[in-house]
């Protein structure tokens, strides 16, 4: 089988992460089949690309520009051309778009391909009348939680063609690994110092607001507390950039010692899990968050918001905490009483990271996937 993933974002980011972590096995498991993939060469400001790690992955890599070289977006029409053209000129026998917002481009051009087409859903959002037309004219839907699924069926897409596939953890990045103190050292922070870390985004779906507001009282129990982020802002809205603007002045009214540090993006988050002492993560949505997958299986304790696909990572409160959205207070409470209480809660991580290993390895992704893949193959050819 010729399969070919299709991608929006010349980023390296969840979707990315997962999709890569996948095919890797999925080579493995089905080492006849070709796989291309075809999205943007050049990531915004530098640094390795989604493109170039899949072929690095041993992928090719075709270049689908979706933005002109100053930044703008390319005219509509002239995107889908360039689709019909790749597949015209690659034949794959399945092309998968790895994003909601690439399925709906590819979508609108279904009816021009000889080859079906399969699509993933890593968002929980509204759909136009306009979106749940072009996404439905796949032959396949993967959403990355139950909750992704329910969320997406209940705006009218089709729940025959809506399957659940969790993402899947590379177990050989993503194990338990002792602290380094690579990160203290470069902050110029004592061994000592106690670490609450994030890691995504900034954005307003991702919450960093609500820790900026529950650092106060958690700075108030733990003095010398550094609360240290690893992403960026990608948005150049207005309101997204107030938004930035607001994180840095609120955590600069901290007391000293306590500090907000940002490290930008982080290329090895393996590498930086495991010198956290929590990882915070107050989303406002989440179909299946990523970053709780890897930091749960490196034993790292945590504390996220029961929103989306993250109950199904995890049994609420226990070994992981749940809390709700938009609640400063009972964040800084669940805070507290995990960093006041470190043997209890490493033992408790401990026992998520077992959990986590067992449910969620890549194979087992690539696995559903490649099943997934043969059904539909097998049932256009049958048709």
């Amino acid at each position: 089988m010729k399969l070919c993933f299709r991608f929006e974002y010349a980023t390296l980011n969840g979707g990315e992460y997962s999709l890569l972590a996948t095919v890797r096995e999925l080579m493995r498991l089905a080492p006849d089949w070709k796989l291309e993939a075809w999205g943007p060469t050049q990531r915004p400001g530098g640094g390795k690309s989604f493109g170039e790690a899949l072929a690095q992955a041993g992928i090719t890599h075709l270049p689908l520009e979706f933005r002109t070289p100053n930044g703008e977006p390319r005219p509509r029409d002239e995107v889908e051309e360039d689709i019909v053209r790749l597949a015209q000129a690659r034949q794959p026998e399945i092309i998968h778009a790895n994003s909601l917002s690439a399925g709906r481009w590819l979508g609108r051009v279904v009816p021009r391909l000889a080859c079906p087409t399969t699509a993933h859903l890593r968002d929980i959002i509204r759909l136009t009348e306009s979106a749940v037309a072009e996404l439905a004219r796949h032959q396949r839907l993967f959403a990355v939680s139950e909750a992704t699924r329910h969320h997406h069926v209940n705006q009218g897409l089709p729940a025959d063609r809506v399957v659940t596939v969790y993402n899947g953890l590379d177990l050989e990045k993503f194990s338990p690994r002792p602290r380094q103190g690579w990160l203290r050292t470069q902050l110029g922070l004592p061994a000592e110092a106690l670490v609450i870390g994030s890691i995504g985004q900034i954005n307003l779906r991702k919450g960093l607001d609500v820790l900026a507001l529950a650092a106060p009282e958690i700075v108030a129990q733990f003095p010398g507390v550094h609360f240290v982020h690893a992403g960026e802002r990608f948005s150049q809205k207005p309101e997204s950039i107030e938004f930035d603007q607001r994180l840095d002045e609120t955590f600069a009214r901290l007391p000293p010692p306590a500090r907000w540090h940002r490290l930008g993006i982080v290329e090895e988050a393996a590498m930086f899990y495991p010198e956290l002492d929590l990882l915070v993560h107050p989303a406002r949505q989440e179909p299946f968050g990523r970053v709780l997958l890897e930091a749960a299986a490196m034993n790292v304790p945590l504390v996220a918001t029961n929103v989306g696909g993250t109950a199904e990572m995890f049994h609420i409160g226990e070994p992981a905490r749940l809390i709700e959205p938009n609640s400063p207070q009972q964040l800084a409470k669940v805070v507290c009483d995990l960093l006041g209480q470190p043997e209890t809660t490493r033992e408790s991580a401990s026992r998520t990271g077992q959990a986590i290993r067992d449910q969620f390895p890549a194979e087992r992704c690539a696995r559903e996937l490649v099943r997934e893949f043969r059904r539909v193959g097998e049932a256009t050819s049958g048709a």
